[in-house]
């Protein structure tokens, strides 16, 4: 056979490894690697080098990251590094080890290189903490209890009244029209009343109709009469759906809308938060012209409906609505109720009225806090506040000068605390009241201890600067020293009449300096 034809040469380079060998009797892949064998071993030296280099990588690293951490562990001279690890600190060599085997209230104990060896045990009968004022125990610092303005019986028949008065005006004048909606049940018997009221004021080409449950009025166009206003109590409002309304000029005329549907089941509202919880109180159960005693009753009927009986109440204080809690309530601590809604206005109390201090607690609403102007000064520095301005202003007031106390309020205990900023013996807490009683009110009237209270030298209270007397007091506290001797003057708080009539009997300014001299 011809072993060097070109075709069958050429047919075997293109078989499997290793079939050119076994077809022609010779051994091709050795052949190859003896050919290759030179160029391999340059290969094989140059992937030796690259690893000896990588290797060479990792050990320079590891020696570079211990270089590094010996340097930043014994020569950091940075603001916050440890001087007893810097060899160029003197404290390195101290040769006195200083522990707390027991206790946790030293946080830090040192000793440099001049102390002697030795045990040495520290006793520690008084740990340092900041001076703090706080309201006496027991002392409740929130009223528990809401009072609204005075409102006299007018004032409550207009609020409760279903009257409305449009506010008409013609070319040259204008006219007051009115409309009692009490016999109003339907939409169509509200637009019915006040068409008929119109057309006998002489303005009969107002026309008032029920569209889709809202009030609308047309007034065609080159009529010279048009609604300048209307006014009534919140109740009349509502049932005609006119606490608002939408004027659109068109081809025909004017067309007047209500901004909410006509509702004659109308009734004021307003919303009892209770621990969280807030529910709607709608006093549907009202008629006629009541008075406010009658006005009392209906809430507390809806509070026990809503609530459950006894939770809240709603009593009559001398014409003024007052809200407190019930039977199930009184005398318990960690509870709070919160009114809101804009009708309460017609009852005079201020939608937002807590029953516990709060941010928007004026300070005029403080429990027994009197007059509109109160000055005192903390660590010498003054403060003057008055009787519109709320809890809120006067913490973030206090808490931001350079008095350098901080003010907080705790809803859970019902207390204000008044705390140095920082701790140990010349950090105090140094409070002069010079005009009005609002801090004895924040903090009590008793004399406080300082060493119970406060870890400083010199705490005062309670002292006032000479001013005229020029209000009645419902009690009094007042310590002074004179000649090293400390004194306490008290009025005790004092009531005349009996049962429900019993009221506080202040003392006038006269008796007050009568008291005061015996």
């Amino acid at each position: 056979m011809n072993i060097s034809n070109s075709n069958y040469w050429s047919a075997s380079a293109a078989s499997s490894r290793g079939m050119s060998g076994m077809v022609s009797g010779m051994d091709t892949e050795s052949m190859v690697e003896q050919m290759l064998s030179a160029t391999q071993k340059k290969i094989d030296d140059q992937k030796g080098l690259k690893q000896q280099t990588l290797w060479k990588q990792e050990i320079y690293r590891d020696m570079i990251q211990t270089i590094n951490d010996f340097r930043t562990k014994f020569f950091n001279s940075s603001f916050d590094a440890s001087a007893s690890m810097n060899f160029a600190s003197q404290a390195f060599f101290n040769s006195m080890k200083a522990a707390v085997k027991s206790g946790s209230g030293i946080n830090v104990i040192g000793a440099d290189s001049t102390a002697l060896a030795g045990d040495i045990r520290v006793k520690v009968d008084q740990l340092a903490k900041e001076a703090q004022l706080k309201s006496q125990e027991g002392h409740s610092v929130s009223s528990n209890s809401v009072t609204g303005e005075a409102v006299d019986t007018q004032q409550l028949t207009e609020a409760l009244g279903k009257q409305l008065t449009f506010k008409m005006k013609r070319s040259t004048s204008s006219v007051d029209v009115s409309v009692d909606l009490s016999s109003a049940k339907t939409p169509d018997d509200i637009a019915r009343a006040i068409n008929d009221a119109m057309s006998s004021a002489g303005f009969s080409d107002v026309k008032a109709s029920n569209d889709g449950g809202l009030l609308v009025f047309k007034i065609p166009k080159g009529s010279t009469n048009s609604i300048a206003a209307v006014e009534g109590s919140q109740l009349a409002k509502k049932m005609a759906g006119l606490n608002g309304m939408k004027s659109v000029e068109t081809s025909e005329g004017k067309t007047i809308r209500g901004t909410r549907a006509i509702d004659t089941q109308a009734a004021l509202e307003f919303d009892v938060t209770l621990d969280g919880i807030t529910k709607s109180i709608k006093l549907d159960n009202l008629t006629g012209a009541p008075s406010m005693d009658e006005v009392a009753r209906a809430v507390t009927e809806k509070l026990d409906l809503t609530f459950g009986k006894g939770m809240l109440k709603a009593e009559n204080v001398s014409g003024s609505l007052k809200f407190s809690f019930g039977e199930a309530l009184s005398g318990e601590k960690g509870h709070s109720f919160r009114l809101t809604g804009k009708d309460l206005n017609e009852f005079g109390i201020r939608p937002g009225s807590s029953s516990q201090v709060s941010a928007s607690t004026k300070l005029a609403d403080l429990p027994g806090v009197s007059g509109g102007y109160y000055e005192f000064s903390i660590n010498g520095v003054d403060f003057k506040f008055d009787n519109t301005q709320t809890v809120g202003e006067l913490m973030d007031t206090i808490n931001a000068s350079g008095a350098g106390v901080k003010l907080s309020y705790s809803s859970l205990s019902d207390q204000f605390e008044l705390k140095s900023s920082s701790s140990g013996k010349n950090f105090t807490i140094d409070i002069q009241q010079k005009t009005g009683n609002l801090l004895t009110k924040m903090f009590g009237d008793s004399v406080i201890n300082p060493a119970n209270q406060a870890a400083t030298e010199r705490l005062t209270t309670g002292s006032i600067a000479g001013t005229k007397l020029t209000q009645e007091f419902l009690d009094a506290n007042i310590r002074f020293t004179v000649g090293g001797k400390e004194y306490t003057f008290s009025l005790p708080k004092r009531t005349e009449g009996q049962g429900d009539d019993k009221t506080d009997k202040p003392y006038t300014p006269e008796e007050f300096a009568e008291k005061f001299q015996e």
